[in-house]
């Protein structure tokens, strides 16, 4: 992506096309790129709030690609070579699986320029292919991954999702407002207001092309996990179990629809989702159509939503955390495995 003042478009138009059509991947670069990646890798365990996310997605996903990082593993990141970059580059990166948006001071003369410029870029052989459909793991022990010296515990809680194309993807919406999307939702309320055990829970869905995640995610003192734990699970059974209030949905779909122009406020911002929804395979009516739809959805809905999706069986749960410091806790709670962060 690239952006400049309108007089300059023309030259940012070559810019970009060059860049796409013609990248140079040189050596040195690519050299620099492998040591920063490397490093980066190596400081992973020591960012506890983004390893327990990267951790909680391997326990989801087992060996489906979904459960991997984007940036690799210091070993594969070692093994790419120049050829493998250019290869791969040129053989998936075309416009046949390409989606280009441009926004912004845009005339009819602009628009030809455009489709000039794109129209040169040479289509691939090579579709990118499906990955096989994630499946539900089933439930799992809890799972402790030490690292010596953590001060606070980092908790999550997980299991498969849905896609970004499923009907009830503005009831989940909806839902996971109410349980931990927003600052008055049950798990804040009761985990972080009534009880003092964290300063921060939340729960979200991240739909993707295939089954994404949802997750609970709170961090709290070494010596609170195992309470922080049993209430956090008891508030999402009662959620499965029991549903959601005609008042809690009237208050959650007044948040969503006052979020929503900040979605679509500025062109760069409309574009993006416009694009987005063509990659999910999603109408432009979800946009069109927004404040219509979310207002029509009833109770029974949204509680039908959640029988179907949430399962308390299939949640899983991992403790990110110094086994010689929250071990003997997670005892009381049952059966759990315990390994070292890697």
């Amino acid at each position: 992506g690239a952006s400049t003042l309108a007089q300059y478009r023309q030259e940012l138009l070559q810019l970009l096309t060059d860049v796409v059509m013609n990248p140079a991947f040189s050596q040195k670069e690519l050299d620099r790129k492998k040591l920063q990646t490397i490093a980066s890798l190596a400081k992973l365990v020591d960012n506890p709030t983004f390893y327990a996310d990267l951790l909680m997605d391997k326990q989801i996903y087992g060996e489906h690609p979904y459960a991997r990082y984007s940036l690799g593993t210091a070993k594969s990141v070692r093994a790419m070579s120049r050829t493998k970059v250019i290869r791969n580059y040129f053989e998936k990166v075309r416009p046949n699986n390409a989606i280009l948006a441009v926004y912004g001071q845009i005339d009819s003369d602009f628009k030809a320029s455009v489709q000039q410029a794109f129209g040169q870029w040479q289509k691939g052989t090579q579709q990118l292919k499906r990955m096989a459909e994630p499946t539900e793991l089933g439930p799992k022990d809890l799972q402790l991954i030490s690292h010596s010296g953590l001060q606070q515990a980092q908790i999550r809680f997980g299991a498969l999702g849905i896609r970004r194309n499923d009907p009830d993807f503005l009831k989940l919406r909806l839902a996971n407002l109410i349980l931990g999307g927003g600052f008055v939702s049950r798990l804040n309320s009761r985990v972080r207001d009534d009880l003092g055990l964290t300063y921060s829970i939340s729960s979200q869905f991240d739909a993707k092309k295939d089954r994404g995640t949802f997750e609970i995610s709170t961090f709290t003192r070494n010596d609170k996990v195992a309470e922080t734990i049993k209430n956090t699970e008891e508030i999402f059974k009662q959620f499965v179990t029991q549903g959601v209030t005609d008042s809690e949905l009237a208050s959650a779909k007044a948040v969503l629809t006052g979020q929503f122009p900040m979605a679509i406020e500025t062109t760069d911002r409309l574009a993006y989702n416009l694009m987005l929804l063509r990659l999910y395979g999603v109408s432009d009516s979800y946009l069109k159509n927004f404040f219509d739809d979310v207002n029509a959805i009833t109770v029974e809905q949204v509680n039908a939503a959640i029988h179907k999706h949430f399962s308390v069986e299939n949640l899983k749960a991992v403790v990110y955390a110094d086994q010689y410091k929250v071990g003997r806790q997670l005892k009381s709670l049952g059966a759990f495995q315990t390994q070292r962060a890697q």
